[in-house]
């Protein structure tokens, strides 16, 4: 059952941190476009 738990939750955390760092840079260059 555990087992089961990590396997489902290693793409899950992949995915999310994939998904938070392109968010990061889309505001990043919303950012550099506005300052400039």
């Amino acid at each position: 059952m555990i087992l089961c738990n990590f396997m489902y939750l290693g793409p899950i955390l992949f995915i999310i941190k994939e998904v938070s760092k392109f968010i990061g840079t889309t505001f990043n260059f919303h950012f550099i476009f506005e300052s400039k």
